[in-house]
Parts: C-alpha cells; structure tokens; sequence
C-alpha cells in the first residue's frame, strides 16, 4: 500500500467532516461507515504486503487479526520488524492525522 493513499485518506476524511460540520449534511455518516471500513483494510493490506516484501511468513489468518484488532497489532508488527525505527513509522501515522485535523480546519475556513 503506497503512502500516498493514506495521505489522502486522512485528507478527505477531514474534509468530509468539515463539510458535515458546515452544511449538517448527512454525508457524515456515510465518511463514518466508510471510515470504520476503510482505515483497519489499508492498515491490514499494508501489513500484508510489508511482510510479503520482507519475506516474513505470517501466522494463519494474520491479515483478519489485524484487520480486527489494527490499533493493536500494527504496532506490534511494526516493532517485531523494525524494532526501533517503528517509532519513525508511528510518527509518520502520527503526521497524517494532524494533516487530517489541519484539513478539518482549513476546509471549515474555506467553507465558511
């Protein structure tokens, strides 16, 4: 899963929920359903994906325990692999959800 996706991820969901907070659309509930889904399935595709690319072979149904449980085991893989350079990845994390809230403000600026 290529960064960029997420960037935009975490983009739009701010926009959408500017949009909800301005216009008290019912557009929010649809990006909030979207959202529930969407973020732990990127999460566990880019689990998948980095341990195909480092070639480590992951326990039965790995992909659904993370899907399931991302908040948890993401960080866990993330440190079982990189060990301390997963603090790099988390603040990268870290970054694309204050560029959400920055997008959640400037839309809420731009829309007002």
């Amino acid at each position: 899963m290529h960064a960029a996706v997420f960037w935009l991820y975490f983009l739009a969901m701010g926009i959408c929920d500017a949009t909800h907070d301005q216009y008290e659309t019912n557009f929010f509930g649809l990006s909030a359903l979207a959202s529930g889904w969407l973020l732990p399935f990127m999460v566990d595709a880019w689990v998948v994906a980095d341990a195909q690319r480092r070639n480590r072979q992951l326990c039965y149904d790995f992909d659904s325990f993370v899907f399931f449980a991302a908040a948890i085991l993401a960080p866990y893989y993330l440190f079982a692999t990189r060990r301390w350079r997963a603090i790099i990845t988390l603040s990268i994390f870290l970054a694309m959800w204050l560029a959400e809230v920055a997008s959640y403000y400037l839309s809420r600026e731009i829309f007002s």
